[in-house]
């Protein structure tokens, strides 16, 4: 092993090898690859119950018709996901790209600030 010189040490990408990345996007592509198989496979259990409840329990609907369905929930489903990828979240107080969330008694820059703020009743700055 050998010694990093300051360059070295602070390269974020020092050590990165290709191929330990190229398994890492195989891995989550199996693992979506079997979700979108479970999916489906909860789809047409769906289907079939709900063909069996309307057909009466001994009779099986056509392939065409399950496909068909099966097609439409698909497309509701990818645009589902699309929809997420859509929102629009919007921030709270904020002016010109400081931090989101909940501020009670925090100004924002355009406010006074409250040691300026005149308290007295008798003032003539009112």
């Amino acid at each position: 092993m050998f010694e990093l010189d300051y360059d070295g040490k602070r390269d974020r990408w020092n050590g990165f090898d290709a191929a330990t990345y190229a398994r890492v996007i195989e891995r989550y592509e199996a693992r979506d690859e079997a979700r979108r198989k479970y999916l489906k496979e909860q789809q047409l259990k769906k289907l079939e119950e709900k063909d069996n409840k309307q057909n009466g329990e001994g009779e099986v609907s056509d392939d065409d018709e399950d496909n068909d369905a099966l097609k439409v929930d698909e497309a509701k489903v990818d645009e589902s996901k699309q929809m997420d990828f859509a929102k629009v979240e919007k921030r709270v107080r904020t002016t010109g790209g400081g931090s989101t969330g909940t501020v009670r008694n925090l100004r924002i820059r355009e406010d006074t600030a409250k040691y300026l703020l005149n308290l007295d009743v008798n003032s003539a700055y009112l």
